[in-house]
């Protein structure tokens, strides 16, 4: 089982600033493909993996992806 806070305490040390959304089941981030200085708009679920920006359209299926291609 995968604990979810300690995910989203790593996720915070690599992609800095982050929040939950209202449900819990996502973080949100700022995108490392766009860029945008103020939103929040790469998503992560912190269950499952799958990540997407929702700016530029860049997705995956694992963390360890986004990880590796751009952290």
């Amino acid at each position: 089982m995968v604990d979810v806070g300690a995910r989203l305490k790593f996720l915070k040390v690599v992609f800095g600033y982050g929040g939950l959304t209202n449900d819990g089941l996502n973080a949100c981030f700022r995108c490392p493909v766009c860029k945008h200085s103020d939103k929040l708009k790469l998503a992560i679920h912190l269950r499952d993996g799958m990540w997407q920006c929702w700016v530029c359209g860049v997705r995956g299926r694992s963390i360890e992806g986004l990880l590796k291609r751009y952290a």
